[in-house]
């Protein structure tokens, strides 16, 4: 499987969040254990590509859900304010009114039910994808020639 290098790490002029200080090699990093392979450098960029992807998914699900709150609150006003007009003398005043409330229900249940489950689904694997890259990426020291190596390969394959 390749592995895409991301634009924005690109751009960015290619660092990993959290990442310990590079060095060169023959310098102490004051613990071999803590210094990072190519190999577990690879993956830090790869976990951070994913953690990328996975916080543009969660901001774009955020816009959703918060857009359909706020047409949800808009909703319930005109519910509200209907509730007030209903001829209860009137069949179908009450069953136009009662069809309001009813997709009014559905859309709350959508929100509750789909919406809000796919971003807590998103949110908890982003979580879960930042824990695993502060535990085995952040705060690591490497080889900055391992660190360039590495780089160049993702970016060509």
């Amino acid at each position: 499987m390749a592995f895409f290098f991301s634009a924005n790490l690109y751009a960015k002029g290619v660092s990993l969040r959290g990442l310990g200080k590079g060095i060169r090699s023959g310098e102490n990093s004051g613990s071999e254990s803590e210094t990072l392979s190519r190999d577990e450098l690879r993956s830090c960029f790869k976990k951070e590509y994913q953690l990328e992807k996975f916080e543009a998914s969660l901001s774009e699900k955020e816009k959703l859900v918060e857009a359909e709150l706020k047409a949800i609150n808009r909703e319930e006003e005109e519910v509200e304010n209907a509730r007030s007009r209903v001829d209860l003398y009137s069949q179908d005043s009450v069953d136009s009114f009662n069809r309001l409330v009813e997709n009014h229900s559905k859309r709350i249940d959508n929100y509750n039910n789909t919406l809000l489950r796919e971003y807590n689904q998103i949110a908890i694997r982003a979580k879960s994808l930042k824990n695993e890259y502060n535990y085995y990426c952040a705060g690591k020291a490497y080889y900055i020639e391992d660190f360039e190596a590495v780089k160049s390969g993702l970016i060509r394959e």
